[in-house]
């Protein structure tokens, strides 16, 4: 598929062998290819507006070789999803949701490195609270030759409730994506904060209607321990593997006891906080707690 304004070349390049990574990185090829100038550029061909997040600069215009993931803490999100791409490549089909989906950047992360090997179809589905994030999603597909329409875009926040909640907004939404539900028990409104009143659904009320999802994303600021608590028998019985941010040390300790109590299974589990040394990497600090985790009752299903 041909992206708008880029050419693709999706062959190999020896360059990385000096450097050491995960080896489910070198399964998937790094995009080289004529950049337009609007762009940031991710290796496995994914392009970003820089209006999507202040840290990104575009690829100048000319030709361009990507490089794989440049450590951080999402380097170990990279690696437990491209093991799960790359184990399914012969499904008949792969479900991917990310909740707190910002712009849905880990979904065409995803789509982008899967259609590299496999032909199977994706289905793609995106739950953010915020208005210009969501309005950003169809952007970011539609730049990555996916089309929106034909998958399941939600604008709504995540939580063990439906309700109307209000939900903290930024002046700048490329500044901030710590956007959260504004808690009820603590209502931590301050003098000066922004909030607008926006539909909260429950888990249930995004994945419940797909058979299984076979990758689930979690970064709803806070609220991802009631969810989970809210939802164990939906996520036992439909979800096979999850990536989870948590946000405090209290809430990360609990979501893990959560999760072992009900028989999952812990890949990478690095807390709020934590530095830790990373196997092929070395150090990385991890400014959220990060749990990549299995179902083994629905592995190899």
């Amino acid at each position: 598929m041909e992206l708008r304004a880029v050419q693709q070349d999706l062959t190999p390049s020896p360059t990385d062998t000096n450097r050491s990574y995960h080896p489910i990185f070198y399964k998937f090829p790094r995009w080289r290819g004529h950049s337009s100038g609007e762009f940031r550029i991710e290796f496995p061909g994914v392009f970003t507006r820089p209006k999507f997040y202040h840290h990104f600069t575009p690829v100048p215009k000319g030709y361009h070789e990507t490089k794989y993931i440049q450590g951080g803490e999402q380097y170990v999100e990279w690696i437990f999803m491209l093991e799960a791409l790359y184990s399914e490549r012969n499904a008949k089909e792969f479900i991917f949701a990310e909740i707190g989906a910002g712009w849905g950047a880990w979904l065409i992360r995803g789509a982008a490195s899967y259609r590299q090997i496999s032909e199977t179809p994706m289905k793609l589905i995106a739950a953010e609270a915020d208005r210009t994030h969501y309005e950003y999603i169809f952007e970011h597909f539609e730049d990555n030759g996916i089309d929106p329409n034909a998958h399941d875009i939600v604008w709504a926040g995540v939580s063990d409730r439906r309700a109307i909640v209000p939900f903290k907004v930024e002046t700048s939404q490329a500044f901030d994506y710590g956007q959260h539900i504004m808690s009820d028990e603590t209502d931590d409104r301050k003098v000066g904060d922004m909030f607008m009143n926006v539909q909260c659904l429950t888990l249930e009320d995004v994945i419940g209607k797909y058979e299984k999802v076979d990758f689930l994303h979690m970064d709803i600021q806070g609220e991802e321990l009631k969810v989970l608590a809210n939802s164990t028998e939906l996520l036992k019985n439909k979800v096979v593997r999850m990536q989870i941010a948590t946000h405090s040390v209290e809430i990360h300790e609990a979501v893990v006891e959560l999760l072992r109590e009900n028989n999952f299974e812990l890949v990478f589990n690095y807390g709020w906080r934590e530095v830790a040394n990373v196997e092929y990497w070395g150090p990385i600090e991890f400014r959220d707690g990060s749990l990549s985790v299995i179902n083994p009752r629905l592995m190899n299903k």
